[in-house]
């Protein structure tokens, strides 16, 4: 089973050459779609976190060092590491493969068009 990314640098490999690219190079973008993640939980003690965390009321140190707060969040960093992967990966090469192809159509396409419009030169040559 593929791991689940554990770093950010992981995660943008494997959004690389996919429409989420973009998202996964975006920090603060992230965080804010973890934080609404969070207060979209449900679980109480997550959903606290996340809208501690959002509104400045929390610390990351804080939910560290709290313990009831450290524990919530190792529980769900479990069921993190045990999510998975290779579904997520999985998402990702079909994503990847859908941009390839849509970047080789439009390719194709543009050939088409610049052979019509060498074509009608010739034409207008003749004339």
């Amino acid at each position: 089973m593929t791991q689940f990314p554990t770093s950010l640098d992981k995660l943008i490999e494997l959004a690389k050459g996919t429409p989420y690219e973009h998202l996964a190079n975006d920090e603060k973008a992230l965080e804010r779609m973890f934080l609404e993640t969070l207060k979209a939980s449900d679980d109480p003690m997550l959903r606290e976190i996340g809208g501690g965390i959002a509104d400045g009321s929390m610390t990351w140190h804080t939910v560290a060092t709290h313990s009831a707060y450290a524990e919530v969040v190792e529980e769900s960093l479990e069921k993190a590491r045990e999510f998975d992967g290779g579904a997520l990966v999985g998402g990702l090469d079909q994503e990847r493969a859908k941009v390839a192809e849509e970047q080789q159509r439009t390719r194709e396409r543009a050939e088409v068009e610049d052979a019509e419009d060498s074509f009608q030169g010739v034409l207008r040559r003749r004339r």
